[in-house]
């Protein structure tokens, strides 16, 4: 489960590996104000990566490998300026990046 991750605002790099969650990314990681690195892999998440994901604009790493997120990757994503490795592979992804 997710409850209190968002109250830890300091919080830098949240990994989170190998363990089935089923579900989608919770609304509480959208409030990590100063998240750098969040790496949740082969986790089970699925649908539509939500579009919050912009809000995360201190991110420099993305790291969403393995998991079942389908639909179009949100143009959202573009607001993440200092993002510097993006890892979306071994998903259900259609369309294209958005710049």
């Amino acid at each position: 489960k997710w409850d209190g991750i968002g109250m830890a605002t300091g919080l830098k790099e949240l990994s989170i590996n190998d363990v089935y969650m089923d579900g989608q990314l919770s609304d509480e990681v959208f409030e990590l104000a100063n998240i750098k690195v969040l790496r949740c892999q082969f986790v089970g998440m699925h649908g539509p990566l939500p579009t919050r994901i912009g809000e995360l604009t201190t991110l420099e790493r993305l790291n969403l490998y393995g998991n079942r997120f389908d639909s179009t990757i949100p143009t959202e994503i573009g607001n993440l300026k200092k993002l510097h490795i993006l890892d979306l592979s071994e998903n259900d992804f259609d369309g294209i990046l958005p710049a």
